[in-house]
């Protein structure tokens, strides 16, 4: 029983630190290391997902978020196969 492993989705956390907490403590970006660690744990445990995908936003309240962290981005190219830089964010405003 329960949810078969084709219907699993991998979130990874690439968001932290700044102004924000909860129950008395903060929260923190995960070093590159420890984002590998995640991602390695994951593909054990659903070794062929449909899709998995990093949680995270814009910075907010002076948090740290994944797309202004290079070893982050580079844990999740080299997870996605990506050979080139990551292409540029949708949201950026000139």
């Amino acid at each position: 029983m329960g949810i078969p492993d084709s219907s699993v989705v991998p979130i990874y956390q690439t968001f932290g630190g700044g102004a924000w907490s909860a129950a008395g403590g903060g929260y923190r970006l995960p070093e590159a290391w420890e984002l590998r660690r995640i991602v390695e744990i994951w593909s054990k445990l659903i070794s062929t997902p449909v899709f998995d995908y990093a949680y995270s936003w814009g910075s907010q309240r002076s948090d740290m978020a994944l797309g202004t962290s290079a070893p982050l981005l580079e844990v999740l190219g080299q997870h996605n196969g990506a050979t080139r830089d990551p292409p540029a964010r949708l949201d950026k405003r000139d």
